[in-house]
């Protein structure tokens, strides 16, 4: 018996010793997913004494990154996100015809909306903090993203931010107004995102 606890204390040793280098290699603050660990063990004990238990299928769309995500902005969004603009598009040529060429990270730029009243709001620029796995990201599928924390010092540096999508935005995205004769929906008078005739009447009918 004994024997077996030293393996699994030295199993254990090799573990916590390995996920500190994991977590910087990806990215990641190995303190604050320790936390996050801690929280979601405590929500399961909260639920499953609320009578909802953990039967196996609870995490079915653990590794749908869409999922995940959507539920992320459904958090954050619409108050805490970010605008993206995009750099002019460059192209470079091939032998099959133009290709485009992904941005470089220092050419995007980065907009929050501070104020409260509509009156009073007005765009702020921020920065991805050198820290985050983002600061690198040279191409953003949706110029959207919804960030958790923000500390300013020199600058207002954001620390972790998720790219958006449009479906999460449309859903969590804030109050929409339909403007079909532009082919948009403006969700909480700022978020702007293309949409044909068809997602537009979807809409209408949604709202």
């Amino acid at each position: 018996m004994r024997r077996k606890g030293l393996k699994e204390e030295n199993s254990a040793l090799r573990l916590t010793s390995f996920c500190p280098f994991l977590s910087d290699r990806l990215g990641l603050a190995f303190n604050s997913m320790n936390d996050m660990k801690q929280l979601v063990q405590q929500l399961n004990a909260s639920l499953s004494s609320l009578g909802f238990l953990d039967d196996g299928n609870s995490d079915t769309n653990a590794n749908s990154w869409r999922i995940v995500r959507s539920v992320v902005v459904s958090v954050l969004a619409p108050a805490q996100v970010i605008r993206v603009q995009r750099p002019t598009q460059k192209y470079t040529e091939t032998v099959e015809g133009a290709v485009e060429k992904d941005g470089k990270a220092q050419d995007f730029k980065f907009f929050i909306c501070s104020g409260d009243s509509n009156d009073e709001r007005k765009e702020e620029r921020v920065f991805i903090h050198p820290a985050s796995s983002m600061f690198s990201a040279g191409t953003f599928s949706c110029p959207w993203l919804v960030y958790h924390r923000m500390v300013r010092t020199s600058k207002a540096y954001i620390h972790d931010a998720t790219e958006a999508s449009a479906y999460a935005l449309l859903l969590f995205g804030g109050k929409m107004d339909v403007q079909a004769s532009k082919g948009l929906n403006v969700l909480d008078n700022r978020i702007e995102l293309s949409a044909n005739a068809r997602t537009d009447g979807r809409a209408k009918e949604e709202d």
